[in-house]
């Protein structure tokens, strides 16, 4: 699970389009790979939040990339702010593993942290519930 922690997702501190929204948000992304004892294991599934409790299954064909990897981006507009695949360039993000954080960072995250009312993805509380969620079909 990749996981993004978004500050102000609406246009001016927590509105949109005159709407009142989140000020603050987490997204994930679940990739699901073929073999992960393999040096470069194939994937073969991307589930995608499309709120704290819903993930979107888009179809392999829909993926932008190769079959080992893939970009996304953050958009917003009607409804939610979500993420979806691009064929944009942008920028590699850092992959920092559970493990290689903090015993103070993982307590922390571990504390029901949340952004107002945004549920934190991947901490002991939710992580299984949300890999469930995000299964493809």
């Amino acid at each position: 699970m990749l996981f993004w922690a978004l500050k102000s997702t609406g246009e001016l501190d927590g509105f949109w389009t005159g709407f009142a929204s989140r000020r603050h948000d987490w997204k994930s992304i679940v990739v699901w790979i073929d073999n992960p004892a393999l040096e470069t294991p194939k994937i073969i599934a991307v589930s995608m939040s499309t709120s704290d409790t819903t993930y979107n299954h888009p179809m392999a064909s829909d993926y932008i990339g190769t079959n080992t990897s893939f970009r996304v981006r953050y958009q917003l507009g009607l409804g939610s702010p979500n993420m979806t695949f691009t064929h944009l360039d942008g920028e590699y993000q850092p992959l920092i593993m559970w493990e290689q954080l903090t015993d103070a960072a993982r307590v922390a995250l571990n504390e029901s942290f949340k952004f107002e009312d945004a549920e934190m993805p991947f901490n002991d509380e939710y992580f299984e519930k949300r890999l469930e969620k995000a299964r493809p079909l």
